[in-house]
């Protein structure tokens, strides 16, 4: 009796055989099984991928590997007791991919200057200040002329588009516009909020507004407005106003009316350390005792300086939770009494921790 049984995998093949690839970037590798009638099939999915070293590069069930740091490995992959083929994976520095730069729309009175920064955005997902590392350009010099640090000159009424560039990789186009000297106005800009304290990694949102001799006031929408932080390496500014803070230091937040540059406004903006903070408090307002169906807005303060009493606003960068949601439920500092009871609120940030014990009657 002639007993046939299924043809049996013999041996794997992955590929390719060896790659190079920059930190943060990935590589796909597909595995071949042999079988012994000689037929062959893929089965990238269905066998057990291995990296020697997985600090290097880690790989997923599907083949698809992820440099971690520099460095050397060994790829291959197992199904059935077989082991395939071992391939050399090698992980370099991480590459740079894009460059940012900033501001994006801006406006300069004719003979005066503005400073330009350029961000990189590398494979591994990190940032880096490289102002005065790329090549700039102005499209039209007659317009504007930019130095090598970055340094714009309006030459003469117009627009040019001003960009950097940096191993190949071009940034995006930021729009210059020169214009004339503006006549006098009635009103100049105020920047909200005032001298304010962030922690590094933290944000804060600023807002423009027009104050009138008359004293009325009227908020500036973004479209209006060109946010500019005088320190670029301490805190970022999008072109929505909002900080983010990178290290320990201070800068000057300024928001510039985009129709006529003579008139703008600035403020203050403090970068601190975490380890600064000596205090981590809530602030409730009306008491601790809630009736039924009402809510609540907690805040949370942070003492950061004992020599001049410095307060830094932690309520919306801080963790909000109840002990009993079935009593308070949070939404963000806003506690809304949805049942009978008491519930302990909790704010953490950064380690800080406070908690106040609110009653619903």
């Amino acid at each position: 009796r002639l007993t046939v049984t299924t043809a049996a995998l013999e041996s794997i093949q992955i590929t390719p055989a060896v790659v190079s690839l920059a930190k943060g970037n990935s590589q796909q590798y597909t595995a071949m099984g042999f079988y012994s009638d000689e037929t062959s099939r893929e089965l990238t999915q269905e066998v057990s991928w291995r990296s020697s070293a997985i600090a290097v590069a880690t790989i997923s069930e599907q083949g698809m590997a992820v440099g971690v740091d520099v460095g050397e490995t060994i790829i291959s992959a197992v199904k059935d007791g077989v082991i395939s083929n071992r391939v050399n994976l090698i992980v370099n520095e991480a590459v740079l991919e894009s460059i940012i730069i900033s501001p994006v729309n801006a406006s300069i009175i004719k003979g005066s200057t503005l400073q330009h920064a350029a961000t990189g955005i590398y494979s591994d997902g990190t940032s880096q200040e490289l102002t005065q590392e790329v090549s700039w350009r102005s499209s039209d010099t007659s317009i504007a002329i930019i130095s090598e640090v970055g340094v714009a000159i309006g030459v003469d009424v117009g627009s040019s588009t001003i960009t950097a560039v940096k191993d190949g990789i071009l940034s995006n186009d930021g729009r210059l516009t020169v214009i004339a000297i503006s006549e006098p106005v009635n009103y100049f800009v105020s920047v909200k909020p005032k001298h304010s304290v962030i922690f590094v990694g933290g944000e804060q949102q600023f807002e423009a507004e027009l104050v009138y001799d008359d004293g009325s006031r009227e908020i500036l929408p973004n479209s209006r407005v060109m946010w500019n932080s005088s320190a670029f390496n301490i805190a970022t500014i999008t072109n929505t106003g909002r900080a983010k803070g990178i290290v320990d230091g201070g800068t000057r937040i300024q928001a510039t009316l985009v129709d006529n540059v003579n008139v703008w406004g600035e403020t203050t903006l403090s970068v601190i350390n975490v380890q600064s903070l000596f205090a981590y408090t809530i602030n409730v307002t009306g008491g601790v005792v809630l009736n039924y169906g009402d809510r609540l807005g907690l805040t949370v303060t942070g003492l950061y300086s004992l020599s001049n009493g410095g307060f830094v606003d932690l309520t919306y960068t801080s963790i909000w939770t109840s002990s009993d949601h079935n009593v308070i439920r949070m939404e963000g500092p806003v506690a809304y009494a949805v049942g009978f009871g008491s519930a302990t609120i909790t704010a953490t940030y950064e380690g800080r921790v406070s908690s106040v014990e609110l009653t619903v009657r």
